[in-house]
């Protein structure tokens, strides 16, 4: 034989084995039997619930602080990257500059070669014109020595000794005043020299 109260159902010994309180008794036992069941069961799934949830909320904990660990990660990636940026621009820039400085020393140096290529073959031209000159100039000067000292000679067939004497004395001072003549010829022609020389090496630094 059963009987129902709500929910709960249970045996009950029959009443000619039972005294009326002990049926009682043992029906309020089961009752409370069954509510602390409920109670416990209900208590067991809402501790079940919080540990899911606290679960849930420890793996969402988790979660945020492995993306702030990426995110952490992936600044640090991004700022070393820009360093490393920097850098190799900056490499870059300094290995420009250095080229762009050896450019400029190179076409220093061609420009120098250049000038100095120049500078020998206008030495070259001006030498032999030079030394053309000095040999004409002094191939003049033997003669007019020559011509003088015909002059002279016959100039002292004709005099006396003592006009001789003062012609010798001429022609010395002559002859050092033709020396003299030939050193202010030389230092005029050195000094021209070395004026084209300067003149054409201002000219070519202007061009």
């Amino acid at each position: 034989m059963l009987i129902h109260f709500d929910v709960i159902s249970f045996p009950i010994v029959p009443p000619h084995v039972l005294s009326a309180s002990t049926l009682r008794k043992n029906i309020f036992n089961d009752i409370l039997h069954q509510q602390h069941t409920v109670k416990s069961k209900r208590e067991k799934k809402e501790k079940e619930k919080e540990n899911i949830e606290e679960e849930e909320e420890e793996e969402e904990e988790e979660e945020e602080e492995e993306e702030e660990e990426e995110e952490e990660e992936e600044e640090e990636e991004e700022e070393e990257e820009g360093e490393e940026e920097e850098r190799r621009k900056k490499k870059e820039e300094e290995e420009e500059e250095e080229e762009e400085e050896e450019e400029e020393e190179e076409e220093e140096e061609e420009e120098e070669e250049e000038e100095e290529e120049e500078e020998e073959e206008e030495e070259k031209r001006r030498k032999p014109l030079e030394q053309r000159r000095k040999k004409e100039g002094k191939m003049e000067q033997k003669k007019k020595k020559k011509k003088k000292k015909k002059k002279k000679r016959r100039r002292r067939r004709r005099r006396s000794e003592d006009e001789e004497e003062e012609e010798e004395e001429e022609e010395e001072e002559e002859e050092e005043e033709e020396e003299e003549e030939e050193e202010e010829e030389e230092e005029e022609e050195e000094f021209t020299r070395k004026g084209c020389g300067s003149l054409f090496k201002i000219f070519l630094l202007e061009v």
